[in-house]
């Protein structure tokens, strides 16, 4: 799987299930819903595990397609915001 990060642009998001890379200041407010599996890395244990607007974390694996339109991808230790592909106009 590959990891990709992300910075929310919701007011909130809940992440129900997945594997989650979170520094110590991320993981520790939400121990109680993860379960780590290695160093920096959480698996959402008890759902919803909840982010704020401008936080950033990364996801292991394919975003649920639901969080997609609520963060933008962004590339980790730059702060660069990766351009989103462009929608589909709908007919």
């Amino acid at each position: 799987m590959s990891t990709h990060a992300y910075r929310v642009t919701a007011d909130s998001i809940n992440i129900h299930a997945g594997v989650l890379v979170l520094n110590t200041d991320q993981a520790e407010p939400r121990k109680h819903r993860l379960k780590q599996l290695g160093a920096n890395r959480y698996e959402v244990s008890d759902p919803p595990v909840s982010f704020k607007r401008g936080e950033v974390f990364v996801f292991d694996g394919e975003l649920p397609k639901g969080l997609v339109q609520v963060v933008t991808e962004v590339i980790p230790d730059t702060g660069y915001v990766k351009p989103a592909a462009p929608r589909k106009a709908k007919p």
